[in-house]
């Protein structure tokens, strides 16, 4: 049930049984004001009435469960590891991998709204800097989350001016992987770029 209380009933001690957790924190994620990841799941999330332009509210919202068959189709082939993100960078790197990143915001640049402390791994400067720098080397993809709009399409630059401005002539062959020079040379031929 949407309920106060068994929000903090799954906000107590962890269970032993692995369905038990999965449960808790989906209450924990679906009716806290903040989300499951933080120390502090923020309070349960409340409400007098629809907000504005509205006719749910959240207790109607987490009754809809038909939205759950869709994500467990599309999450049953995925893997979610739990382990320190420069190791999971190493453990399953490849071309056919994608990466979602989404670090913490260094202390600094939170604001009152997200103080330092609340998350359970908190990123130092010199955390974000070797997660850069091992991004910067993976033969993968990656994604990183973010809360700001899409930029629309039509503030873009064209493709054919950015292309002219690709280089790769600094890339010598010993500092990149074959695989690498090849598939660089293949995609800057193909953008007839320098």
């Amino acid at each position: 049930p949407y309920a106060r209380s068994a929000f903090l009933e799954a906000c107590g001690p962890i269970a032993a049984d692995d369905l038990e957790r999965a449960r808790r924190f989906a209450v924990v994620a679906g009716q806290s004001r903040s989300c499951a990841g933080t120390r502090s799941p923020g309070g349960w999330r409340y409400q007098r009435a629809p907000m504005p332009g509205r006719t749910s509210t959240f207790a109607t919202q987490w009754a809809d469960t038909a939205h759950l068959w869709h994500i467990a189709e599309r999450l049953r082939h995925v893997q979610i590891e739990d382990d320190d993100a420069l190791t999971i960078i190493a453990r399953y790197d490849s071309p056919a991998t994608l990466f979602y990143i989404d670090p913490p915001y260094l202390a600094d640049t939170r604001g009152k709204a997200r103080p330092s402390g609340i998350y359970i791994h908190d990123y130092t400067e010199a955390d974000h800097r070797r997660l850069a720098e091992a991004l910067a080397t993976i033969r993968g993809m990656m994604e990183f989350a973010s809360d700001r709009p899409p930029i629309s399409v039509d503030e873009v630059e064209p493709i054919a001016d950015i292309v002219t401005r690709f280089s790769t002539g600094a890339m010598s062959y010993g500092s990149i992987s074959a695989e690498a020079h090849e598939t660089l040379a293949i995609a800057m031929n193909r953008l007839h770029a320098m």
